[in-house]
């Protein structure tokens, strides 16, 4: 038995097990569903295994909850470089700014990673379709994923979706529909319904719906332990929308915290917009899941549409995740405008040369606000922002670049020259 999933519903606490072929969520009570792996019974794990080269994500079959590797369905997908900062640490004064390059993975974000661990169990557990709710990269990396399975897929989007995003769906082979709500609830109500009458695989990015995807998101913790010899950043800066990529490497941290390969947890740093943060609210306010999804934002007033989340739906995951921290400080929040990210994806584009969508920028932009404070960032090390998508996807005609008249045959090479390379 590699792994048993445990209903989260206290008054159920029903446990199921790998071999039981379990649906995404407690089929006693339908309640979200949370897996515990037990990794010191499937394969003996020391430092060494994280001492020799990274393919793929799937060299961390062990921590995830898949049990047969010919039910693997990959492009590629993880072993993304650690980049150490060149230039815009003396921007922000760290000592070591480590930027985990996300964008390079198949269809360009960290999505990859949970929807190939999605696909996968989908795979194992018999499915052939596959539908899913797209606020950002999650559509493309579905179509993507689904296509390489041979399973037929749907997307349903929200009204505010941005056309390059449907675009790329679509060329994956993808069908999406586009909804005239932006409510995350609505939406995902649609896409719960689809999932049982045309018997597809739920392949939300969130555990409320689907206890496996976003464990695929661990491994990005796991690369980092591995690219920095087996320690992990003093501290780690994460955008933030529902909540899952930030509970997924929190959930890694405390596994390689459990198998005593690290002392004390990395500090988070957790960013959402200013024109909508219901998580940090939450987490400030330090409210139960009930609480945060009975008031959900009711004004969203920011063009990051990826992190627009009116209803945070995996502060639920944290929630219990929380009973392990040691101390309430290791994980805090900071928001930042909208001006602010695009001034801080351009610093990154032109200081280190990597192109992010607007979700990603939010990172360096709460660097950049928190190295003004009086104690700045100078405690740390080392600072390892998460960037989790290209730039390219999110291309829009506000992001057009005006094309320079092309010059004459004969002109002053010399001068123009000088006024660019000088």
């Amino acid at each position: 038995m590699k792994f048993i999933m445990r209903c989260t519903n206290t008054r159920c606490n029903a446990v199921f097990t790998d071999e039981e072929k379990t649906p995404l969520t407690c089929p006693k009570c339908e309640s979200p569903l949370n897996v515990h792996i037990f990794h010191d019974k499937v394969v003996k794990i020391d430092l060494d295994f994280f001492r020799s080269r990274t393919p793929t994500m799937w060299k961390f079959l062990p921590f995830l909850p898949i049990t047969q590797a010919e039910n693997i369905v990959t492009i590629g997908e993880g072993a993304t470089p650690l980049l150490q900062a060149n230039n815009i640490n003396e921007d922000l004064n760290i000592k070591n700014l480590l930027l985990k390059n996300e964008t390079i993975n198949p269809t360009g974000s960290y999505i990859d990673r949970q929807i190939s661990l999605g696909i996968s169990v989908a795979k194992e557990l018999g499915y052939v379709r596959a539908i899913s709710l797209s606020t950002g990269n999650v559509g493309a990396s579905v179509a993507a994923y689904s296509a390489r399975a041979g399973f037929k897929s749907l997307c349903i989007v929200p009204s505010h979706y941005k056309a390059p995003k449907l675009q790329q769906i679509k060329f994956f082979g993808g069908n999406v529909i586009q909804v005239k709500s932006d409510s995350d609830k609505e939406l995902m109500d649609i896409v719960v319904k689809g999932s049982r009458a045309f018997k597809a695989i739920n392949l939300a990015t969130t555990s409320l719906y689907n206890a496996f995807t976003n464990h695929g998101a661990k491994t990005i913790i796991y690369e980092i332990f591995e690219q920095m010899h087996t320690e992990l950043p003093d501290l780690i800066v994460v955008p933030v929308g529902g909540g899952a990529l930030f509970s997924a490497l929190l959930q890694a941290c405390l596994e390689l915290k459990e198998l005593h390969f690290i002392g004390e947890l990395p500090r988070f740093l957790v960013v959402q917009p200013e024109g909508c943060h219901p998580f940090i609210d939450a987490l400030e306010g330090n409210l139960t899941p009930e609480q945060v999804f009975q008031n959900p934002w009711k004004d969203v007033r920011t063009e990051i549409s990826a992190l627009a989340h009116d209803v945070p739906l995996d502060y639920g995951w944290f929630h219990l995740l929380k009973t392990q921290l040691p101390k309430a400080d290791v994980v805090q929040g900071i928001t930042v405008s909208d001006a602010e990210t695009r001034s801080a994806q351009r610093l990154l584009s032109k200081r280190e040369g990597i192109f992010v969508e607007l979700a990603s920028a939010t990172v360096i932009a709460a660097l950049l606000k928190a190295s003004q404070h009086s104690d700045g960032l100078s405690q740390y090390n080392s600072v390892c922002p998460v960037l989790t998508g290209s730039g390219i996807m999110g291309m829009d005609r506000e992001m057009e670049v005006a094309v320079p008249d092309a010059f004459p045959v004969g002109f002053d090479w010399e001068a123009v020259m000088r006024r660019f390379l000088a």
